[in-house]
């Protein structure tokens, strides 16, 4: 290997040409200043680019709110605003569903974070939406959703016919929204009570009456709650038909035989008839009024049921077993 001579080991110096022109040339003068200028004005850009790419071009993170979304309704309109917290210099993120199950009908607006729109299924839908600023330090943030959508509160129903000193019960037919319900029910006959948590109408009226107002309100556990008020007609009809008679005299063998069956409440006219049982020969029932009336033809005995109806709608009805005897004269 060649050996510098030692007058200049200890003051070599190495050059580095940035061009091909010869050194002294003024052409290789004025590239090298028009190159220093240019470097130099560029420094700060190339040294915030250099920091960018060390950082992944990435500010500080954004917060979405809110972390819980009110509850939608199938078929009615619906609108919720997020936001983005801790955005820098002023600019406006665009939020974006990012996966997951958007409920169909809805929409989120890109600019507002506004989701919005009238939902079309009903059901438990879990979704993530991201939010991002533009520029060169961009801001991002995520957040997991989960909107519950029901379907609409109803409230079908119709109460049944009530009767005066007869147990009655009525259950409502309350469907959609979110159990448990809340219900309430102003204008009650005496003797009918209801139950906050089903609706449930039960008791046993004490006086008759007709086409009663009954206003019942249903409240769901969603949130918001659902409502539903309806107004009912309650009828009370008066006590049903009863038979008083309790016992048939004796008849008397080829004897004229007369009898009349008595019955109280319900509504006239009433209609009777023997529905078990075979009146003993020679006598007959009529239907219209209830006398068992004409003349037996045999001694013995006959046991039959006797039924009346009155004429009320809905119809009530009794009856009763009774003996029948016919003596030798």
């Amino acid at each position: 290997m060649r050996q510098l001579p030692a007058d200049r080991v200890g003051n070599s110096k190495i050059r580095i040409r940035l061009n091909a022109r010869p050194p002294g040339s003024r052409e290789a003068h004025g590239a090298e200043r028009s190159r220093a200028r240019a470097l130099f004005d560029c420094a700060p850009w190339i040294m915030l680019s250099a920091l960018l790419a060390l950082s992944g071009c990435m500010g500080p993170p954004l917060a979405l709110s809110p972390d819980t979304l009110p509850d939608a309704v199938v078929g009615q309109s619906y609108s919720t605003d997020l936001s983005a917290i801790g955005v820098a210099g002023g600019s406006s993120p665009a939020f974006r569903v990012a996966g997951g199950d958007f409920p169909a009908g809805l929409a989120l607006a890109a600019g507002s974070g506004e989701i919005s729109g009238t939902p079309t299924r009903s059901g438990s839908f879990a979704f993530r939406v991201t939010a991002q600023t533009p520029g060169l330090t961009q801001q991002t943030g995520s957040i997991d959703l989960l909107l519950d959508v029901f379907d609409a509160l109803t409230l079908n129903t119709s109460p049944a016919v009530a009767r005066v000193d007869e147990p009655y019960t009525f259950n409502p037919q309350i469907a959609g929204g979110l159990p448990p319900y809340t219900v309430a029910v102003v204008g009650l006959p005496a003797g009918l009570t209801f139950a906050a948590d089903t609706g449930v109408i039960s008791g046993t009226p004490r006086l008759p009456a007709s086409g009663i107002a009954l206003d019942m309100t249903i409240s769901d556990s969603a949130s918001p709650a659902q409502s539903k008020s309806q107004r009912l007609s309650l009828t009370v009809k008066p006590r049903a038909v009863a038979i008083t008679t309790e016992s048939l005299p004796a008849a008397t063998v080829n004897t004229a035989f007369s009898t009349t069956l008595i019955a109280i409440d319900g509504r006239t006219p009433y209609r009777w008839s023997v529905i078990a049982g075979v009146l003993p020969a020679g006598l007959r029932l009529d239907r219209n009024t209830g006398v068992i009336s004409g003349t037996p033809t045999a001694v013995g005995s006959a046991t039959v049921t006797i039924r009346v109806e009155d004429a009320d709608s809905p119809q009530s009805t009794a009856e009763r077993e009774f003996t029948v005897t016919v003596v030798g004269s």
